[in-house]
C-alpha cells in the first residue's frame, strides 16, 4: 500500500519522510493558489514526489488548455503528475471560470466532462506533431497540435473522483485510479468503499481492462489509525492520501509546523505497518 499526502505547503518535508505523492484540491473559484501553477512550483522543489489533484473539475477549464498545463507540469517534473479529474460539484468553481461563465446543470456538466476527457486523451496520445481534429457537442479542435507532450506514456495516470454509478463506469473504462473520500459529507464506510471497488472491477471486465496497476484510493487524514486504514485496505484500497488532522470529523486549520509534526508521526507510526 502506498501513501500520499495533501498539502503543497509541506511537500518538501513529505518527500523527505518518504511519502509517494502530494495532492492538492483544485477549486478555481476559492481563495487558493492556482493548482497547476502551484504544482509546477512544487516540481522544482522536489525530485521524486509525485504531483496530483483531488480533483480538477474538467468543465471549469478549456480542455485543450488544461491538457497543455498538465503536459507542461509533467515535463517539468520529469513525469511525476497524477491528474485527478472530476465533473465539478460546486457553482463557485464555475460562475467565473467556466468558458461560458455558467454553472451547467448536472447532465450537461457530466456530458462536458466526458467530452473534455476524451479531447484531452486524444491530444495526449496522438502521434507527435500530428494535427488533431475533434468535433463534439461542446468542444472542437482544428489543426491542433500539443507540444511538448507529457513524459509519461501513453499519458499521465488519471484518477477519477466521484462515486455515482455512471462515474464508476467511467473510472473502469478510462481511468487508472479511483478516489473515495473517507470523511466529510461524501464519506464512505469501508463496506461502502468495498462495494464501489467491486462495481469498478465488474465494469472493468466488460471493457477488458487490466486492473493489476489500478489504484483504489482512500482520501483520509493523518488522524486515521492503522486499524481504520486496514479496514479500507481489506475492502480493496491500495493507496491512502493523508490530509490534515481531523477533530470531531472536521479538518483542523493550523500552522505548517503542526501539520509537519502530524506527518512525521504518521510516517513513523502508521506507514511502516503497511510496507
Amino acid at each position: 500500500m502506498k501513501f500520499g499526502m495533501s498539502g503543497i505547503n509541506v511537500a518538501v518535508e513529505a518527500e523527505k519522510l518518504g511519502y509517494d505523492a502530494v495532492f492538492t484540491a483544485d477549486h478555481p473559484g476559492m481563495n487558493m493558489l492556482d493548482t497547476w501553477i502551484a504544482l509546477a512550483w512544487v516540481a522544482g522543489k522536489t525530485s521524486s514526489l509525485r504531483l496530483g489533484t483531488t480533483v480538477t473539475p474538467v468543465p471549469s477549464y478549456v480542455p485543450m488548455r488544461l491538457a497543455k498545463q498538465i503536459a507542461t507540469v509533467d515535463l517539468l517534473s520529469n513525469g511525476r503528475t497524477i491528474p485527478g479529474f472530476g465533473g465539478g460539484h460546486g457553482w463557485i468553481d464555475f460562475r467565473n471560470y467556466h468558458p461560458q461563465g455558467v454553472y451547467p446543470p448536472p447532465p450537461e456538466r457530466v456530458a462536458q466532462y466526458v467530452e473534455g476527457l476524451k479531447l484531452i486523451l486524444r491530444v495526449w496520445t496522438a502521434p507527435p506533431h500530428e494535427e488533431v481534429y475533434f468535433k463534439g457537442k461542446y468542444y472542437s479542435l482544428e489543426d491542433a497540435t500539443l507540444w511538448p507532450r507529457p513524459v509519461q506514456k501513453p499519458h499521465p495516470p488519471i484518477w477519477q473522483g466521484g462515486g455515482g454509478p455512471y462515474m464508476l463506469k467511467l473510472a473502469a473504462k478510462y481511468f487508472n485510479g479511483w478516489i473515495g473520500p473517507t470523511w466529510g459529507p461524501l464519506e464512505l464506510t469501508p463496506q461502502e468503499f468495498g462495494a464501489k471497488v467491486k462495481k469498478i472491477q465488474t465494469h472493468a471486465k466488460k471493457y477488458n481492462r487490466d486492473m493489476s496497476k489500478f489504484n483504489f484510493v482512500t482520501m483520509g487524514s493523518v488522524s486515521d489509525s492503522a486499524e481504520l486504514i486496514e479496514k479500507y485496505r481489506a475492502a480493496g484500497a491500495n493507496y491512502h492520501i493523508a490530509g490534515g488532522p481531523l477533530v470531531a470529523g472536521r479538518p483542523v486549520r493550523g500552522k505548517t509546523e503542526e501539520f509537519i509534526k502530524h506527518l512525521q508521526k504518521f510516517a513513523k507510526e502508521i506507514i511502516p505497518s503497511f510496507t
